[in-house]
């Protein structure tokens, strides 16, 4: 018998093999992260109680946003496929327009105006479904003008206005004067808003008088309203205001539009021919960069260099999703607290979202998991992060409960070699290093034989093993790799970590 032998991992799923090419990894997690190199559960989440739920004929909720108005009052925007709310503490309000917004098609896989050859069917009825394209997804867009909110969706096209100054039960009203058929808009830090394929215009861009959000015509020198058309043209597929200024998105290239003050008002330039974001609420800011997933790969563009993000998790991802909804329902969300991106995308047959990737930047290492959310809103030092998978809003990073977790949080190990793979060895009572109470961390062991290329499945792992007081595991396995996985035992257990494991190691045979 052999002293024990240490076990670390590093931290970060890597996914760029089988479990035996990935030796030393995670190969398979959820709802963890590392901090400082160390792994631990990620905070927790629990349901906002509203005042009256959502009504059954209310659509899903795909994008929030939170602001506070001159009076201090802290308010939250829930834009669904045909509805407008205001959330005020635990109070919903419907302000949802009359007429009301109309909201994507239910099929999004028809064909439209220019699918298929020219006098193809009769004129007026929907084209054939488009199995050979990708869908361009519809786009949710929620902003403050000063205190007042904007909405729009964009098979609606009109711009929203609700002012928090209007008398208690107003709605949303369509601004007077802003062109309608827009796909989304954002607003600019010099009072400006932009709206991306204006007015229908399919590579029309153009913005509002400065302080005047009912002039969009520029008439003489003293106006500050302006349009571009993009050219070569191409649909505008998704836009991002930040301090770099307004990366505007076509499906193969990239424009970026900055404040220049009169008589231009804004610049327009190419920056490069860059696969689009798959969605306009995949596109993430930070402090330093956008970063957002494409077709081909993960993007980042700090301003002056865009670059390919190295994605450890990025085979796992093209495998698990569904290619064509993805540039439906894929959105993005940060972290700032954790310098974390999170993307959600479907997955499968699913058409909504039920898997996540996280992306720390500032430690460079990937996650992966399963949950289902619609959209979110980064928190700051006030306000905790909020999310939604469609109904209901959380409050993340909030408590140690994971309210719809489908499972809690675990981590799983690829492959760790032993005597390199190429012996079997006998693995016995390790000890574990992590902090939490004996009953709140549970493990499982599993050995590899034959070094299949889908690895050992949860159900063949040896547990669950509980740590002894004594911060021992009694475990007995016999193989060429060993593969590790530590869980939470409970709901509302304490967050554990996980650092080196010893185990006392015996030499077999080479078969």
């Amino acid at each position: 018998m052999t002293d024990r032998t240490p076990f670390q991992i590093k931290p970060g799923v890597v996914r760029r093999g089988s479990e035996a090419e990935m030796t030393g990894r995670w190969y398979l997690t959820q709802l963890v992260r590392w901090v400082e190199g160390v792994m631990r559960p990620v905070g927790g989440w629990d349901k906002v109680v509203f005042d009256a739920a959502l009504p059954a004929t209310a659509s899903k909720i795909r994008k929030m946003h939170t602001w506070i108005d001159k009076a201090g009052n802290k308010r939250t925007a829930l834009l669904c496929d045909k509805h407008l709310y205001i959330l005020e503490t635990n109070t919903l309000h419907d302000i949802s327009p009359v007429p009301a917004i109309v909201g994507p098609p239910d099929n999004l896989e028809l064909g439209g105006y220019g699918d298929d050859i020219y006098s193809y069917d009769s004129y007026g009825t929907a084209r054939p479904n488009q199995p050979q394209r990708r869908i361009i997804g519809p786009c949710f867009s929620l902003d403050n003008w000063g205190e007042d909110l904007l909405a729009m969706v964009s098979s609606d096209g009109r711009l929203l206005r609700w002012k928090p100054s209007d008398p208690p039960g107003s709605k949303a009203a369509v601004v007077a004067g802003a062109p309608i058929a827009n796909r989304l808009f954002v607003v600019t830090p010099e009072r400006h808003v932009m709206l991306m394929q204006m007015g229908g215009d399919p590579a029309a861009f153009g913005w509002c008088d400065q302080e005047d959000i009912s002039d969009w015509v520029f008439t003489d020198i003293t106006s500050m309203a302006g349009t571009y058309n993009i050219e070569p043209a191409g649909p505008i597929i998704a836009a991002k205001a930040s301090r770099f200024g307004v990366t505007i998105f076509l499906p193969g290239a990239m424009y970026l539009s900055r404040y220049v003050g009169v008589p231009y008002v804004y610049s327009l330039e190419f920056v490069g021919k860059y696969t689009a974001p798959l969605t306009n609420a995949s596109i993430i800011a930070t402090a330093d960069a956008l970063f957002w997933p494409s077709a081909d790969a993960f993007w980042q563009w700090n301003g002056s260099t865009m670059a390919p993000v190295d994605c450890d998790v990025l085979d796992w991802i093209q495998r698990n999703i569904n290619d064509r909804y993805a540039s439906v329902a894929t959105m993005g969300t940060f972290i700032g607290a954790q310098t974390e991106c999170w993307w959600f995308f479907p997955s499968g047959d699913s058409k909504e979202n039920d898997r996540y990737v996280i992306y720390n930047f500032q430690e460079q290492w990937w996650a992966i998991g399963q949950l289902s959310r619609t959209c979110g809103v980064s928190g700051n030092m006030v306000d905790y992060p909020l999310m939604s998978d469609g109904t209901n809003v959380f409050r993340h990073e909030y408590g140690l409960f994971y309210y719809d977790a489908p499972e809690l949080p675990y981590a799983q190990s690829g492959a760790i070699n032993i005597a390199s793979g190429t012996r079997r060895s006998t693995l016995t009572r390790g000890i574990a290093d992590t902090r939490a109470p004996p009953g709140d961390v549970l493990f499982y062991i599993g050995r590899s034989t034959n070094r299949i290329a889908n690895g050992v499945p949860a159900s063949a792992l040896e547990g669950p093993k509980r740590v002894r007081a004594d911060g021992k595991v009694d475990f007995r396995v016999t193989g060429r790799d060993l593969v590790v996985r530590i869980a939470s035992a409970r709901n509302g257990a304490q967050p554990w970590t996980f650092g080196q494991m010893l185990a006392r190691q015996q030499a077999r045979g080479q078969r």
